[in-house]
């Protein structure tokens, strides 16, 4: 293989151009991540894939959209965090790119406030990011990513509201409105989140996220999840460490005990649950009723 050729992605004419034959650019040591792209590496990841194609395409692209989010590490629903196709864009009126493997966009955008680099890789934002993530999330799946966002001080609330401002696509507008005064930067996981918003929609407030609870006496009890100090009942998720982690299972399970013991109504919740957020709300009503 001729030594010029990069150690990673490099384009089929360069290659050919340099000295390579067609039969070894067929070869199977090479990865084929795109028509016209070859690889030295492997191109296993996101990121692998992203750094392929803007390899091939002009240096005006940059990654947008749900593949930005996982550049970003923002949280995405399942669904998004294994695309078939990267989001890729240029800023308008400049026609979106268009290939195999790839969604195109042509975008209206300030190129110097809403375009960063980030691992060497340019990208929308991680506010431009969140603005653009409206038009494909559900309301519940924006707040988590907006509470990602405020929780690790990416970016504050008051940034968020004038970026969406100034935002100058019309899709997504009613679902940014409703997102932000729903957000908030004390929640720690998507599930915190969802449960959240579902209970607003359903018009059971006064849970608030991450509360540290105590005793009578002042003797720590607990940090719950989703608490309602007025009527002592505390929301707690529990996600699939049991199956790994027993140590912090019998951890939660005695925290669990010791809320009860101190007449805490407890509520656990699992993926499962998730899956049925009306039944989450409707369960949650009950227990006010009966507190």
């Amino acid at each position: 293989m001729p030594a010029e050729l990069p150690d990673g992605p490099f384009l089929v004419g360069d290659a050919l151009r340099s000295g390579m034959t067609p039969g070894e650019l067929r070869s199977r040591r090479l990865e084929k991540p795109g028509h016209g792209i070859r690889s030295t590496r492997p191109v296993e990841t996101v990121e692998d894939r992203c750094r392929a194609f803007l390899h091939r395409l002009s240096d005006q692209v940059f990654v947008c959209g749900p593949t930005a989010a996982l550049l970003l590490g923002l949280p995405l629903p399942y669904r998004l965090s294994t695309p078939e196709r990267v989001d890729l864009a240029v800023a308008a009126p400049a026609r979106a790119p268009h290939a195999a493997g790839i969604a195109g966009r042509s975008v209206t955008i300030d190129d110097e406030d809403d375009v960063i680099v980030h691992g060497g890789i340019r990208l929308t934002s991680p506010v431009r990011t969140w603005l653009d993530l409206a038009a494909t999330l559900p309301l519940a799946d924006l707040v988590a990513t907006g509470d990602h966002l405020l929780r690790a001080s990416t970016a504050g609330l008051a940034e968020l509201e004038e970026a969406a401002a100034r935002y100058p696509s019309r899709r997504g507008r009613g679902a940014i409105a409703a997102a932000l005064p729903l957000l908030d930067h004390r929640a720690e996981s998507p599930p915190e989140s969802i449960v959240r918003v579902a209970l607003v929609r359903g018009d059971v407030t006064g849970f608030e996220p991450n509360q540290e609870i105590r005793a009578a006496n002042g003797s720590f009890l607990a940090r719950a999840d989703l608490c309602h100090r007025a009527a002592r009942i505390v929301i707690e998720y529990q996600g699939d460490y049991h199956r790994v982690e027993v140590d912090r299972w019998r951890k939660d399970r005695a925290r669990s005990n010791r809320l009860r013991a101190a007449g805490w109504t407890v509520i656990e919740l699992t993926a499962d649950d998730l899956r049925d957020l009306r039944a989450v709300v409707a369960s949650v009503r009950a227990a006010l009723v009966g507190r």
